[in-house]
């Protein structure tokens, strides 16, 4: 919000100074309110690209924290799958050599 109103307040300073120029193009303060004009319009465009140089950096750090949120739960996921299929296996050589031998007879 803050750079929103500070670049709102530079367009409206902007504008009155263009307004002014264009007023006094052939007096006495031409110059120098063309100056301040230009100032103000480099000030303009410098707290414009601040903005947006700003927001890029937020856009990109957001996108980042997702794929890397999105990464981590796909690879607890995998995880998850390969716990469970080592279970598994396990659970069926167990069950498999219960079933051979139920009392350790040797038959």
């Amino acid at each position: 919000m803050k750079r929103k109103q500070e670049i709102a307040d530079l367009r409206r300073e902007c504008l009155r100074l263009r307004r002014a120029a264009q007023r006094h193009r052939n007096g006495n303060e031409a110059e120098t309110i063309e100056i301040e004009h230009r100032e103000a319009k480099r000030e303009l465009r410098r707290a414009i690209n601040r903005s947006k140089a700003l927001c890029w950096k937020q856009v990109t750090e957001e996108v980042n924290a997702e794929t890397i949120a999105i990464e981590h739960r796909e690879a607890k996921r995998e995880l998850r799958r390969a716990i469970n299929r080592s279970k598994a296996l396990c659970w069926k050589q167990v069950t498999e050599e219960a079933n051979a031998d139920p009392w350790g007879l040797g038959y």
